[in-house]
């Protein structure tokens, strides 16, 4: 019964104590410091927006230093559908004039008929397509129809004929002022570029300025840094076509923030394996005091070996003999607080007073985990964002020969880099180029001194989801070793050399993985500001003096309790 009480106030206790860190835990993350603190809050808000779309929109973008009328080339007439209403007709021997006419009114529909059309034509239809009987009066009468506008205009062939001509000459009319206008003055324009590269912006217009008999460019495009804008010079025709594209091609990019846990994974497994041997002899003289043969023991006293007698210092074997051969495993724990081992004794036999012992022991380390770095990247819509880490290794470079030969130091970049580019699509996928290299420096093999390095790459591209976590890994390298100690000649004895040495392998296999969660960021809210840190400390501060109040209040409340108890 007591035995349980005991446990039971043991439980309490560790209860107590639990309570009474959570309330220590609980009242120092409640502190607040308004000089530090500041930061983490602005932090918290500072995770970035994408830019509103409207914010494209803005009027005089183009600033003209000259301008002249614009000549533009008249569109071509596409052919229209004919009226589909049923109609029924019947004529004999009409002028055809006249069922075109009747025809027209039947379907509400105007038609200008040439004055060389004549000729009579029999009709009887019943509930046939207007379209179908129209074109079947014409062709009869070798007759032809060509809109013009919102008009029918049926003639000849003759009348055809003559259309044809006067577009040859029209379409040569107009070459001609093609040719005239390459000619004339070039007129330039300022277009400022609000958001996308303004060289970028350049090269692209530069591939759609009119082209000369030679082929070569008419005008050019220049860019001025200053105001980050573009000077197109061409012709006054093209003006607004340069101005259209830069408003189509300028528009706000949506902002990407990339975050990144770069982890460092070492599964090690390190094992020893090794043999302690011990115990003691015991026996008798001729006075009749025992003798005790004890490895690794100490006597305290002279003791004649006749006589025998006197005290020993036992050693810290199984059976507190001491051991007299020791070949423990290299990096074994040796004092007793030493955790992360693992020993196994055995008590062959004791004879008399005599005690055989060996011990084995074991050691084994395993698993490690390193995070290397953990970036946060904002980036835009098809802009590539990159981190690496990494260190620069020197080496030595020799030129010439003898007395001319000089001997420089030049350094090498060995990193871990890691290159995204992303793309949105419909603000729900990204599609993310992905390149990563990994560089390491192999000491085991060098030219001149120099060691090599080891160059890993792996390219990929992936589409996910907006919010996804998507993990790239592959990036291995594996180191086998292996050693043995012991009695020189006996540890390497066929059957029993395990009995006189230590062995020892080593695997290691390191493996980097690489989290990658793309996040697209939200626009502006119409009103939204981002707090200053001004204001932030004004509102930590305001809350810890509010809650320096409240625990004043609440350790005033206690003291009164506790007086009127008294």
């Amino acid at each position: 019964m007591a035995r349980i009480l005991r446990h039971h106030a043991l439980f309490g206790a560790l209860l107590c104590l639990l309570f009474l860190a959570a309330s220590c835990a609980e009242k120092k993350t409640s502190e607040i410091d308004p000089a530090t603190d500041k930061y983490k809050v602005m932090s918290e808000q500072a995770q970035g927006h994408s830019v509103p779309k409207s914010a494209a929109v803005y009027p005089d973008r183009r600033e003209e230093v000259h301008k002249q009328k614009l000549v533009t080339q008249p569109t071509e007439e596409t052919e229209r559908p004919l009226p589909r209403i049923k109609v029924s007709l019947r004529m004999h021997d009409a002028n055809v004039v006249a069922v075109i006419q009747a025809l027209g009114r039947a379907a509400h529909q105007s038609i200008v008929v040439s004055p060389k059309v004549e000729g009579t034509v029999s009709v009887n239809i019943q509930d046939m397509p207007w379209d179908s009987v129209f074109r079947g009066v014409l062709r009869s009468n070798k007759l032809a129809f060509a809109w013009e506008g919102e008009i029918i205009r049926v003639m000849t062939l003759e009348d055809m004929d003559a259309d044809l001509q006067y577009d040859v000459l029209r379409k040569k009319r107009r070459t001609e002022q093609l040719a005239m206008e390459k000619t004339a003055p070039l007129t330039t324009s300022v277009i400022k570029v609000k958001f996308a590269d303004v060289k970028t912006m350049r090269e692209g217009l530069e591939k759609f300025l009119a082209k000369d008999a030679e082929g070569k460019a008419i005008g050019s495009v220049d860019v001025d840094s200053f105001t980050n804008s573009v000077i197109v010079q061409t012709l006054a025709g093209d003006q607004d076509k340069f101005l259209h594209l830069v408003e189509s091609l300028d528009r706000p990019r949506s902002q990407i923030k990339l975050k990144a846990h770069i982890v460092e994974t070492t599964q090690d497994t390190a094992r020893a394996l090794g043999v302690q041997w011990g115990g003691g002899y015991s026996g008798r003289v001729r006075s009749g005091n025992n003798l005790w043969v004890v490895p690794g023991g100490s006597s305290t006293t002279t003791t004649d070996p006749l006589s025998g007698g006197g005290t020993y210092n036992l050693g810290t074997g199984l059976s507190g003999l001491g051991y007299g051969l020791d070949f423990v495993p290299e990096g074994y724990p040796t004092t007793s607080g030493s955790t992360g081992a693992t020993a196994l004794g055995l008590m062959f036999g004791k004879v008399g007073g005599s005690i055989l012992e060996v011990q084995l022991k074991a050691l084994q380390d395993e698993g490690k985990l390193n995070i290397i770095s953990s970036p946060s990247i904002t980036t835009l819509d098809n802009q590539k964002a990159y981190t690496e880490s990494g260190a620069r290794v020197p080496y030595q470079t020799i030129e010439g020969t003898g007395a001319d030969k000089t001997i420089s130091v030049e350094f090498q970049d060995v990193v871990l880099r890691l290159e995204i580019t992303p793309h949105i699509i419909d603000q729900q996928f990204l599609k993310m180029t992905l390149l990563i290299k990994k560089d390491e420096v192999d000491s085991t093999r060098a030219v001149d001194g120099n060691p090599y390095i080891i160059k890993k790459q792996t390219e990929t591209t992936l589409i996910a989801r907006n919010g996804e976590t998507v993990v790239i890994s592959g990036l291995t390298k594996q180191t086998t070793s292996t050693g043995s100690s012991g009695v020189p000649g006996l540890k390497d004895a066929p059957g029993v050399g395990w009995l006189f040495g230590s062995r020892s392998k080593s695997e290691n296999l390191d493996e980097y993985l690489i989290f990658i969660t793309p996040e697209v960021l939200a626009e502006w809210l119409p009103g939204e500001t981002q707090k200053t840190f001004g204001q932030i400390e004004q509102e930590l501060e305001a809350q810890r003096q509010s809650e320096e109040a409240a625990a004043a209040q609440t350790a005033a409340k206690s003291t009164g309790e506790r007086e009127v108890t008294r």
